[in-house]
């Protein structure tokens, strides 16, 4: 029988309190330390540990949804908002159970097929977690890994340029986007891009990038790295 993971959730398939409490405090500690001002209307847990899908790997995904109280450019303030969580995680090494926190606050919540919310506030499921949806070691998602894995191999060692990298990112980006539209959350397009960036391949495309730019900007060549895999 599926359980969802025990260090996090009661035998009622309630989030224990104490963790749901700590859960609320990151998340007020996260909009007070934005800019502009805003005002809390859900705190949500979503990601695998809210489903039967969770690892060692798993992190909690908290998601902060907001009311912006000033007049904005929504574009604008979306990426700050996005931009001001990037900067939470990288600044912050918060666990709970052995755990990671990562942050999120946007305007609203993606409601996508499958795609399990649990609302810390209300303390009570939004969207059940189905146990009958793929993981990360579907076949299909394992066969479509290897090959992205390939290509990105292969334009490295071919000394791919710039707009080969940009291409290859589009492709990864769309099989993304295509899987969230068609399938949702555990879409074979979706998995395939989370098991490329657990496997560290996202990143290496980016170092590769990043390291073809240095290059082009420096007048010695640039002695940087990638990481191997």
């Amino acid at each position: 029988m599926k359980k969802l993971n025990p260090l996090i959730w009661d035998s009622k398939d309630k989030l224990i309190p104490s963790i749901k409490n700590k859960l609320i405090v990151i998340a007020n500690k996260v909009s007070n330390d934005v800019a502009t001002k805003v005002k809390i209307k859900n705190i949500y847990l979503t990601g695998s540990l809210a489903t039967y899908k969770w690892t060692p790997a798993s992190d909690f995904d908290l998601h902060i949804i907001v009311d912006i109280l000033e007049k904005h450019n929504d574009n604008t303030l979306s990426e700050y908002l996005d931009l001001r969580c990037k900067i939470f995680n990288l600044e912050h090494s918060i666990f709970i159970k052995g755990y990671k926190v990562e942050v999120n606050m946007k305007e609203q919540e993606v409601f996508l097929k499958d795609k399990a919310i649990y609302d810390l506030i209300k303390d009570e499921w939004v969207v059940l977690p189905n146990p009958e949806t793929r993981d990360l070691n579907d076949p299909d998602v394992l066969k479509l890994t290897k090959e992205y894995q390939g290509k990105i191999d292969e334009l490295i060692h071919s000394n791919g340029s710039i707009e080969d990298v940009e291409m290859l990112k589009k492709e990864i980006k769309g099989l993304r986007i295509d899987g969230l539209k068609e399938e949702g959350e555990y879409s074979v397009g979706n998995l395939t891009f989370k098991k490329l960036r657990s496997t560290e391949y996202i990143g290496k495309l980016f170092d590769y990038k990043r390291n073809l730019i240095n290059n082009q900007l420096s007048l010695e060549k640039f002695k940087g790295f990638y990481k191997q895999i």
